[in-house]
């Protein structure tokens, strides 16, 4: 079974807020610790308190990179990773969430980001960006030229950043 959506984890830059809880899993990426599909974690609809209308809880994962399909549920659907350990052990248990940390549909493909890596891009096949679906149920299509930092804090529950138009 492959779908071609994943649940967000969260996002991460080496910079706080975004590298604040992540997890440094050195088999497979960064694993955020800050959105609302938290690995190991249950995140409550009140804990989204950057509001549920600018967090990115699923996003699509359907495209390729440079004509390799780069799909991280390429082993099943939302098992996700096993959990965060320290010490760079294998998290990986199935694909399905990810943690934002690069613009959609980029040319080539950066490091952490074949099927299994816990921050590939987000991927599709669609000119332009990717659809997301909002905490507040509503889908949205982002905008591959998207400026990362907003994508970084539509990735996260609780940054205290306010969102204008995106």
């Amino acid at each position: 079974m492959t779908m071609d959506y994943v649940g967000i984890g969260g996002a991460y830059a080496a910079v706080s807020p975004f590298s604040d809880n992540a997890v440094d899993n050195t088999s497979y990426g960064v694993m955020g610790q800050n959105g609302m599909l938290q690995i190991g974690n249950a995140s409550l609809i009140r804990d989204c308190s950057d509001g549920t209308s600018n967090t990115i809880i699923v996003g699509e994962d359907s495209g390729e990179i440079a004509g390799v399909d780069y799909r991280k549920n390429l082993s099943g659907g939302w098992a996700g990773p096993r959990g965060p350990f320290l010490g760079g052990g294998s998290g990986y248990g199935g694909g399905g969430v990810v943690t934002i940390r690069y613009s959609p549909n980029p040319q080539t493909a950066p490091p952490y980001s074949g099927s299994g890596f816990n921050n590939g891009p987000l991927t599709s096949y669609h000119a332009g960006g990717v659809h997301v679906l909002l905490t507040d149920g509503s889908v949205r299509f982002i905008s591959s030229n998207l400026d990362l930092t907003t994508l970084l804090r539509l990735g996260t529950i609780n940054d205290g950043q306010l969102l204008g138009d995106f």
